[in-house]
């Protein structure tokens, strides 16, 4: 028998001035108990994870931004790739940040952001190529932009 947990919490605060500060955290864990490894299919998965945002909608009448910040510990990925033994996935932490800017008249908002802003080269599966920053900008387009 094999035995498999995990839990998610996460908690937003409203500040004053429209801010808002959210934070949420992830624990996930495999239970081998005595079963032999060789018999169970990967896990792949970080113990922990964590991720912290700051927002605000609006700091002035049409700009808005949103900066994150999410952390992931290390664990053993374990595949095909290399004959089913533990490649050492290292911990990591990102930044994110996005620029928003409302167009009322277009009914629109442009977005300008990163996953990944200062291009910290992390690697999410052994084997795997490195994933750096993706830089973007964005259109929506929504009937309710007032």
């Amino acid at each position: 028998k094999v035995s498999s947990q995990g839990a998610t919490l996460g908690l937003r605060y409203l500040l004053s001035r429209g801010y808002s500060v959210s934070t949420n955290g992830t624990w996930a864990k495999l239970d081998l108990k005595e079963s032999d490894p060789n018999k169970i299919p990967p896990f792949n998965t970080p113990e922990w994870r964590t991720t912290v945002m700051l927002t605000k909608d609006q700091i002035n009448k049409p700009i808005g931004f949103s900066f994150a910040w999410r952390w992931q510990d290390s664990f053993d990925w374990i595949g095909t790739f290399n004959g089913m033994r533990p490649g050492r996935i290292h911990a990591y932490s990102i930044v994110d940040a996005q620029v928003s800017y409302k167009l009322p008249a277009m009914k629109s908002k442009v977005k300008l952001g990163a996953f990944n802003l200062f291009n910290n080269q992390v690697y999410q599966a052994f084997g795997s190529p490195a994933i750096g920053a993706i830089y973007y900008v964005s259109l929506l387009i929504d009937p309710t932009i007032r």
